[in-house]
């Protein structure tokens, strides 16, 4: 790594010929480590802190100012002392010096240094003296009122001279040039991150202007976000409306009000006099002069105060390897970051010519399509199944997709691609339109459609049924084989009407296919062969022909689609079960995020359950967890139960609960739990009732509480029966 990295580093002001770490000052001062901007690359995610690590960042600082103000309060100097106070506060600062973490920046000829790793941290860090600026300019006037009002002429001088001091040096930190202190394009820092961009520009016209700037600190408002309703509410009627509306709904601005608040909270309590024993404060007779001291510490001490280990990465070749596997102390990177740097570092290495702000106006569209689309999810892992099916035509082996080198695949596939070589933002543009055409076929609630007996459409309901519970891997095979149905049989291609039924239909099916493509399951490779032999049998089969012309016509006649070798082989009992069952083993030995919960078992239960119940609305609003009825890890039941390990796994010893219900009965052993479930009225009502009773009414409540292995299998048999009738008579 030493021939990739330079670990840099300044002269020891303390010692001679010893060196050591730069300060957060040294960031954005020290003509060594920047000459130009600091810059935020493309590639990098939008600020994202919360007010969580805020408050954990804020913590530094509070420990810094109960530290600085005891240890100078013996022989603090006055305020119009102003090159001892300096020079106090950079001894004490010898002391109270913390290490803040590493950063990792690349230096350019060009005088702009870029942010590889740490840009979180830097970005707050900036805020925070944003804030201060902020406060300096709305009591400027006022401070130099006062002033004018000393009588004293060498107080008056001294003061003049603070605050001038003060307020030149908050600038040089800022700013490119002192005469400039409106426009973010100014500032020494800057960010090629398009929505972060148009923040921190409305922000600074914002600091300027301060239209509405000063309500942050009207005493009516005991927290922010009373703070952003009724701003929100004020800004309805106003010509600015969306571009404000842009930044008080974002982290930066969150951020910018939490330091804001933060520094006046600390003014605050200084004028309580809570730091009464402090002489020096004591000495100031003004509580602006108060204001203004505490400011003048913050805004120099503080930058002296963080330390920060700077490595300079020597090759620009290696940001993409770095950048993926270094996260120090910020946030972890999500899987929409990596692939944007994997596609940005490989436009670069390709050296062809393109549009830095085309590329970023389109990677930052397509992140918000995703989020807009995805906002029930907890996570967006989802990203690397899209480009993972984007590019799936171009994979020689699909099982080599994973998790671990998707994002170097996704740039070797890029640089291969034709297209790509005569316009490398091309692709991005594919991907933008997949997720356009992806948003109209799919809503993002189900309660967006009607689902009713008579009047749903069935090209979405179905699909959504699909995509949400039947999980890709029972359609990977239906699909190969309808479009290869659709190119060969002749009753389709000489009927315009089939053929675009057909077509739109098995498109919508793809799109399914590739959302739900699954690039993290290591034992893909399984799924993949399985497949492929039950393709080969669904080929063969001129039925599917038949069927796919009735895909979206009810019939009672379902003779075509049960006699071809596909379902009879993927629905028989023996073959369901064991196809579950080997799902199953393999959802537990991966632990793998997307099949949290046994993911795949549980979706095949929700189709299920969600085809029998009455009130489907009711179903698709509740969210079950899965339980097993026989506890898959204890050893005690294993030694009781014969066939132990062939049942544990099967969809009959599978059942949905609600979050509260599972709680409870997680831990009880086997005898136990059946017991709690079907005797207690209460439980019964929070499990999935419909199939349920159907399933166990000839059981009674003495029988259950002694549940065998019979009973499992028993209950196998009938849910496999009605997952039969499921899929056959509602889905085709």
């Amino acid at each position: 790594m030493n021939e990739y990295i330079q670990i840099l580093t300044k002269p020891s002001e303390n010692a001679e010929n010893e060196r050591e770490m730069y300060t957060f000052h040294d960031i954005f001062h020290n003509k060594d480590l920047n000459q130009g901007k600091i810059n935020i690359p493309i590639f990098q995610r939008n600020y994202s802190w919360s007010e969580e690590q805020l408050v954990d960042f804020s913590n530094e600082y509070d420990k810094y100012f109960e530290s600085f103000l005891k240890e100078a309060s013996n022989d603090m100097p006055t305020y119009d002392q102003q090159d001892e106070v300096v020079k106090k506060a950079k001894m004490t600062n010898n002391v109270f010096r913390t290490f803040f973490g590493p950063i990792y920046i690349l230096k350019q000829q060009s005088a702009l240094t870029k942010i590889i790793d740490g840009q979180q941290r830097i970005t707050t860090l900036y805020i925070f003296l944003i804030a201060q600026w902020s406060l300096l300019k709305r009591h400027e006037k006022e401070f130099k009122n006062l002033i004018n009002n000393i009588e004293e002429t060498k107080l008056k001088k001294r003061a003049s001279e603070m605050l001038d001091y003060f307020s030149r040096s908050i600038k040089e930190l800022i700013f490119m040039s002192k005469n400039n202190d409106k426009l973010f394009g100014n500032s020494k820092f800057e960010t090629e991150n398009l929505n972060d961009k148009n923040v921190w520009e409305n922000l600074f016209k914002i600091i300027d202007g301060k239209p509405f700037l000063d309500k942050v600190f009207d005493d009516n408002f005991s927290n922010f976000k009373e703070f952003q309703l009724s701003l929100s509410n004020d800004l309805k009627n106003t010509k600015k409306n969306s571009s404000y509306k842009s930044i008080i709904d974002s982290k930066i601005f969150n951020a910018f009000i939490y330091a804001e608040n933060y520094f006046l909270s600390k003014i605050k309590k200084i004028e309580e006099n809570n730091y009464s024993e402090i002489d020096y404060l004591q000495k100031i007779n003004s509580p602006n002069f108060t204001l203004l001291l505490t400011m003048f510490m913050f805004t120099f001490d503080i930058s002296e105060y963080f330390q920060i280990g700077v490595f300079n990465i020597k090759k620009e070749d290696q940001i993409s390897k770095i950048f993926e596997n270094i996260n120090s102390k910020g946030t972890q990177l999500t899987p929409f970051d990596l692939l944007k740097n994997a596609i940005y570092q490989s436009i670069k290495k390709s050296k062809q010519k393109f549009n830095e702000e085309e590329f970023a106006q389109q990677i930052e569209e397509i992140e918000n399509l995703i989020i807009d689309s995805y906002k029930s999810l907890d996570n967006n892992e989802y990203l690397l199944d899209f480009y993972k099916g984007l590019f799936l035509n171009h994979l020689k082996k699909v099982e080599d997709v994973n998790k671990a080198n998707i994002f170097e695949r996704v740039s070797q596939v890029l640089k291969n691609d034709d297209r790509y070589k005569e316009n490398p933002c091309i692709l991005l543009r594919d991907l933008q339109i997949y997720f356009k055409n992806y948003c109209e076929i799919f809503p993002k609630n189900p309660e967006e459609y009607s689902i009713g007996e008579d009047d749903r459409d069935l090209d979405f309901y179905n699909c959504y049924r699909v995509i949400n519970n039947l999980n890709f891997k029972v359609l990977k095979s239906m699909l190969i084989g309808m479009h290869t149905a659709i190119d060969r049989d002749d009753s389709i291609k000489n009927s315009r009407e089939l053929k675009n039924k057909a077509t739109n239909f098995v498109k919508k099916l793809s799109y399914i296919y590739l959302i739900n493509l699954n690039c993290y399951d290591k034992k893909a490779n399984w799924h993949d062969n399985k497949f492929r032999e039950i393709s080969k049998e669904f080929l063969k089969s001129k039925d599917i022909y038949k069927a796919l012309i009735n895909l979206n016509s009810k019939k009672d006649d379902e003779n075509n689609i049960l006699e071809d070798p596909l379902f009879k082989s993927l629905l028989e009992d023996s073959e369901w079960n064991k196809y579950i069952q080997k799902l199953s083993e393999e959802v537990e030995d991966i632990k793998s995020e997307l099949f949290k919960d046994n993911g795949a078992s549980k979706a095949i239960l929700q189709d299920l359950f969600f085809f029998s119940a009455s009130n489907k609305h009711e179903i698709i609003k509740r969210k079950y967890e899965l339980e097993h009825i026989l506890p898959i890890k204890q050893k005690e039941s294993k030694n009781k139960i014969e066939n132990y390990d062939t049942i544990k796994f099967s969809i009959g010893n599978m059942i949905l609960l609600k979050k509260k219900l599972n709680a409870k009965l997680s831990n009880c052993g086997f005898e136990d739990k059946k017991g709690k479930v079907y005797s207690n009225q209460e439980y019964i009502d929070e499990t999935l009732f419909g199939v349920e009773e159907k399933i166990f009414k000839k059981l009674s409540v003495k029988q259950l509480k002694v549940f065998k292995e019979e009973e499992i299998v028993d209950r196998n048999k009938v849910i496999s029966e009605l997952l039969k009738k499921a899929l056959i008579n509602e889905y085709l």
